[in-house]
């Protein structure tokens, strides 16, 4: 292998050789190293968790490799199968490494160091941008930029497993910018929502409904509580800026997750209304620092894309209390919870509690976006009093539509509004010149005919005198 990596030139034929003779080579180092965990059992050397992220460093080395011989037209079907297959692997065991795998001989320990959390979600980075190059040669593309960001993302990976054995690994706080406290503060309110979207929707299968929508929000309470927790490349979403942060999601809102995704296994709804709320309390936690970190940064509009934010979380809880009262469940929440809707809805239009009024004439948009959640609201109302469980389907597409008007004024909301100067008063200065003119030819005229009269009144004497 060393002879041909100095050649100038290399035939197939002897691509093809290295290939075999490097996987022979990896075949010795796989038997060396399940021997030297072995010798490592019983330690507190975290062995298992640095061969599984130096695995990592080995898969993208793969990946590259085969996405080369695809494109040099070699075993195309086969290596296709397994090019997926890797890419895939790197993704999920870097979760598995993150969140530890209970249940598996032996363990992998979940990861609680912030610093090393940061420098995977670096690593899982560079691999985002080495996929999107390794498909590109697949297809046909130039190698050239593949194999410069192959070594630097297997780096960063072998790294990973280096600090893993690191006891005191230690990192500067990390400093976002207000996009990205804005898109964690986001984050943290669809995590809220779902705490009340996913009882709701668990009460309608405890009486029937099919599993399909209930396991497609089990599934994404998941994948945001990933997102959020350790950082996201497609949708950019930054990792846990420093270890407070992440102590809160290691402790509260990880927990909340698991305890909602297994709630198919609950012995009674009590139990599911309460991992729910559970869930909305750590994500709506999370969501009241974030947007504290945002009014550093930015003006004080971020708080009215709060309550919008709120404002979905409320309609979901609104929705979830029907369910309730429909399915026979008490529940006195009801009245309480649209109350606060229509008051944080009218401060949305007319201001109140730290929100600005829209400005008008300049947020027509806004008002105009307002007056649709305003009609999506009231059809909503007009459903709380159903009885059969044949009238959830219309109140959920009512929720629906109340929710995508919601939605759609959250950026309309981030604009900061911004008065327009006022014009100079042509107009009026024009209307009181001609006013000005009208007056004083009315005084001319007024001067003419008096001093007319007087020439005639003295006329008249005068001829009267003769």
């Amino acid at each position: 292998i060393q002879n041909v990596v100095h050649l100038d030139m290399v035939s197939d034929a002897m691509i093809l050789r290295v290939f075999r003779l490097s996987k022979e080579v990896l075949l010795h180092l796989e038997i060396i190293i399940q021997n030297s965990l072995e010798m490592v059992r019983n330690t507190t050397v975290p062995g298992y968790q640095m061969n599984f992220a130096s695995e990592q460093a080995v898969l993208v080395s793969k990946v590259v490799e085969e996405a080369c011989l695809i494109n040099l037209g070699i075993e195309v079907d086969e290596k296709w199968q397994i090019l997926n297959k890797s890419r895939e692997l790197v993704k999920s065991r870097h979760f598995q490494l993150l969140q530890g795998t209970e249940g598996t001989s032996p363990p992998i320990a979940k990861i609680t160091n912030v610093c090393l959390v940061q420098q995977m979600n670096a690593a899982m980075d560079l691999f985002s941008e080495l996929d999107q190059e390794v498909l590109a040669v697949a297809h046909g593309a130039a190698p050239n930029l593949l194999i410069e960001l192959g070594p630097s993302c297997v780096k960063a990976f072998d790294e990973v497993s280096s600090s893993i054995t690191g006891e005191n690994i230690s990192c500067e706080n990390q400093t976002l910018s207000p996009d990205e406290w804005k898109t964690l503060h986001h984050e943290a309110a669809e995590l809220a929502i779902l705490g009340e979207a996913i009882p709701a929707e668990f009460i309608q299968v405890f009486n029937g409904k099919s599993l399909t929508q209930l396991e497609f929000l089990m599934k994404n309470a998941e994948v945001r509580l990933r997102r959020m927790m350790f950082g996201s490349w497609q949708p950019p979403i930054a990792a846990p800026p420093n270890q407070e942060y992440f102590n809160d999601m290691l402790h509260t809102l990880d927990p909340a997750v698991r305890a909602i995704t297994m709630i198919t296994e609950a012995d009674s709804v009590l139990e599911v209304l309460a991992a729910g709320q559970a869930l909305r309390s750590a994500s709506s936690g999370l969501q009241r620092k974030y947007l504290q970190e945002v009014n550093k940064v930015t003006e004080p509009w971020s708080k009215r894309v709060d309550v919008a934010l709120q404002q979905m979380v409320l309609a979901h809880e609104i929705f979830k209390e029907i369910v309730l009262q429909v399915f026979d469940i008490h529940s006195n929440e009801l009245m309480k919870t649209i109350s606060q809707f229509e008051v944080a809805h009218i401060q949305l239009k007319d201001g109140g509690d730290g929100i600005p009024s829209i400005l008008l004439p300049e947020r027509i948009d806004l008002l105009n976006e307002w007056q649709l959640v305003d009609e999506a609201w009231n059809e909503f109302k007009e459903f709380q009093t159903i009885f059969t469980p044949a009238d959830i389907r219309h109140l959920e597409k009512s929720l629906l539509n109340l929710v995508t008007h919601l939605e759609t004024m959250v950026p309309l909301l981030a604009i900061e509004d911004v008065k327009e100067p006022e014009k100079f008063p042509w107009a009026v200065c024009i209307y009181s010149v001609l006013a000005s003119v009208l007056a004083m030819a009315c005084c001319i005229m007024m001067c003419a005919i008096s001093k007319y009269r007087i020439r005639k009144t003295t006329q008249k004497e005068k001829l009267e005198e003769v």
